[in-house]
C-alpha cells in the first residue's frame, strides 16, 4: 500500500527544494554508457551475479526485477536469464532516466510545485584549456582525481549526437558526471528560474 504522503494532493508540503549537481535534463554521461544496448545488459548481468552472493559487496536495490537478494528474506538470487532481459529492456531504472530522453521524459511528466522554491547549484571541474576547449581541471581536489575519466569522456561528447539529439558545446562542462549545462534546472521549467 501507498502511504497517503506519497498520493499527491499536498502543495504546501515542501517549502524548499535544493539540488546540488543534480542531472536535472540527463547526463550525456549516461547515454554513453546507457545507449550500447550491449553495456545495459552486461550490467544487469552483473547486478543478477552479484545478487547470487551470500554477501554481495554493492545493493543495486533492484529486488523488484529479481535479479538481487530479497530484502525481506535474505534470500539470495537465482540466475535468471529472464529477469536480466526484462530489467535492461525496460525505461524503468535510473540508467534510463539520467539519459537525456529519460530525463525529459520525466520532466514533461512531473511538474515543479508553484508554491515550492527551487535552488539548483551546478558543480564544475573543467576550465577552458588549449584553443578554446573545455577540458578537465585537473588541480580540482586532492591527488588523482577518480572523476577525471567521466570528466573527461563529457567533455569529449558536448558538440556530437546523442540519442538522436544534437549535445552543443555547452555540455562539456561538468563536474565529472552531470554537465552543468543540466545541472542549472529542468529545461521544462526555465519560465520559473
Amino acid at each position: 500500500d501507498c502511504s497517503e504522503l506519497f498520493k499527491g494532493g499536498h502543495p504546501g508540503l515542501v517549502y524548499s527544494v535544493s539540488a546540488l549537481a543534480s542531472p536535472h535534463n540527463g547526463s550525456t554521461l549516461a547515454n554513453f554508457i546507457y545507449e550500447p544496448f550491449i553495456s545495459v545488459l552486461l550490467f544487469c548481468t552483473g547486478m543478477n551475479f552479484m545478487g547470487m552472493s551470500a554477501s554481495p559487496k554493492m545493493d543495486f536495490m533492484v529486488d523488484q526485477w529479481g535479479i538481487t537478494a530479497d530484502p525481506s528474506t535474505g534470500e539470495t538470487a537465482k540466475l535468471s536469464i529472464k529477469n536480466i532481459w526484462k530489467l535492461a529492456t525496460a525505461n524503468d531504472n535510473d540508467g534510463y532516466d539520467m539519459t537525456l530522453k529519460g530525463a525529459r521524459e520525466l520532466n514533461e511528466k512531473f511538474k515543479t510545485a508553484e508554491h515550492t522554491y527551487f535552488f539548483s547549484y551546478p558543480c564544475n571541474m573543467t576550465k577552458k584549456g588549449f584553443l578554446g576547449l573545455t577540458v578537465p581541471d585537473t588541480s580540482v581536489g586532492v591527488g588523482v582525481n577518480i572523476m577525471l575519466p567521466t570528466c573527461t569522456i563529457i567533455c569529449a561528447l558536448a558538440g556530437s549526437f546523442l540519442g538522436g539529439e544534437y549535445v552543443g558545446r555547452q555540455w562539456a562542462a561538468n563536474d565529472g558526471f552531470v554537465p552543468v549545462e543540466s545541472a542549472k534546472y529542468p529545461f521544462t521549467a526555465e519560465d520559473t528560474y
